[in-house]
Formats: structure tokens, sequence, C-alpha cells
């Protein structure tokens, strides 16, 4: 289930998801999904993610350290954890974790949250919206639901859920402007969280009957967006080995991608 409460995943959601992923890796594609016994053809394919993984072997950036070792290579800007979760201190991810999901905080603790989030440039929406409940040992319910997911070990894309450039760019607009998206006259832009971003929506939800959210919590999921697009900030690029945008036959179309036969490729 979803969390927009359809059964599975829009076939074209999982289609773009899988073209972003692949393009971050350095495949053989001739080599890594061909069948030595059937060719690249089988009747049969069996998909359990071993040969898609994100292995090292597919990183080309690492074939430099392999052939001389103990020279440090450059890593893609943004692909490291510590880039890619909104909160990068594992005891804090934990407290907060802990308060969205109910549990009481010492008083100590929650001034640990407040001291370090305080310090962390990304975070002053988040130590901001802390600092309004301050005095509240046990979290709000409404901010239950964000404050657990945000303390979770998932980077911060998860939220947007392989969202293009574009749609972004408009979610971050609606929130500068401060979209009331539960009032009556915004029934557009709540149409188009829940067809684009329903984590987000769903962390909306709890603020559903009062019609706009707290000022703090666009700037929270501002800086969350933010966050996401940092990650794996790569050039967009066919290359290598992938298929690019301008594929015009059948035999060009399927090559690398044949456990996706009759599908049109989407380059979100």
């Amino acid at each position: 289930m979803t969390l927009s409460g359809s059964a599975c995943i829009p076939r074209h959601i999982l289609h773009r998801a899988w073209n972003g992923f692949a393009r971050l890796l350095q495949i053989d594609w001739e080599e890594d999904f061909v069948c030595p016994v059937c060719g690249p053809y089988p009747d049969t394919v069996i998909c359990d993610g071993t040969a898609i993984g994100f292995s090292k072997k597919h990183m080309a950036i690492f074939e430099e350290e392999e052939e001389e070792e103990g020279i440090q290579t450059e890593y893609i800007e943004g692909s490291r954890q510590q880039d890619r979760v909104f909160l990068t201190n594992l005891r804090i991810r934990k407290l907060v974790c802990q308060y969205g999901s109910g549990l009481q905080l010492a008083p100590e603790e929650f001034q640990e949250i407040l001291d370090y989030t305080f310090t962390q440039p990304h975070l002053y929406s988040l130590h901001n919206l802390l600092n309004n409940l301050q005095g509240n040992l046990t979290c709000p319910n409404e901010y239950r639901f964000l404050l657990k997911n945000i303390g979770y070990n998932s980077p911060a894309s998860a939220f947007l859920q392989g969202a293009s450039d574009e749609g972004i760019a408009v979610l971050q607009e609606m929130l500068l402007q401060r979209t009331p998206f539960f009032a009556s006259g915004s029934r557009t832009q709540l149409q188009f969280l829940s067809q684009h971003f329903p984590v987000v929506l769903a962390l909306m939800q709890p603020f559903a009957r009062s019609g706009a959210l707290p000022d703090v919590m666009y700037c929270l999921l501002y800086d969350l967006a933010e966050r996401a697009k940092a990650s794996f900030s790569v050039e967009r690029s066919a290359e290598p080995g992938y298929p690019g945008p301008t594929i015009q036959t059948k035999e060009e179309m399927f090559k690398g991608v044949e456990f996706f036969p009759n599908l049109h490729q989407l380059h979100g």
C-alpha cells in the first residue's frame, strides 16, 4: 500500500524511479543483463535486484581507487549518507524519532535536540518548529507523523518520491507563497500534491481542518525539498551506457531495458 491509499505504486512512477536510479550507475548493460544461454530476450526473467544493486563495481569513481591503492578519489556530490538524510546525527535522529512516536523526552534530551539543530543551517526551520513546542515533552499529535519520519534513517528524497525538478520547483513556489492547500479555493494545488507528492501531502494532512499550515511547516517542507534536491546532484546525462531520450528504433528502445519491453522510457 502507498500513502495515497492505492493498492500499488503506479507503473509510470516505478518506471521513472528506475530510469533515475539507472543513470547513477555505471553498468555494462550487455554483460550484466544478457543471459549467456538465452541471449538478450529470454522467455522468463526473474528480477531479484542482485544485478542492479548499488554496488561498488557499478560506480566508475572507484575504478582509479582500485587501480592505485592509497589515492583518494572524488565522490559524487550528495552521495554520502550524511548528505542525503535530513538529520545527520544518529543520536538526534533517534531522539526526534522517539519524540515523533509519542514517547516523552527528558528536558535535557529535548534541549539537546534544540542545541544541535541550531548549529545546522539547513535545520533552522526544524529548530524553530521544536522551539515552538518547547515545554511539550510529549509531541502534539499533529506533528507526530512528520517528526517520526524525519527521524528515520531515510534519504530526504524519499519524501518527494522521484519527482522531477520542475515538479519540485512548483512545490517550493507554493510553499513560499504559503498556499492554503486545504482551503476550498486550492483544489488544483491539492490535486497536484496528491498526484506528485503524496508523502508531502500525508505530512500536511494533520493540519487539514485549519486550511493553512503553520508558517514553520511551510519553511520545514521547503527545506526538506532543498535537501532532497542536493542528493546525488550530478549532471543528467544518458551516458555512459544508458539509452538516451532520442531512441527511435525498436531494437534501440529495447537495448538494455529488456525487462520493460512495452513501455516508453520516461526521462525525469
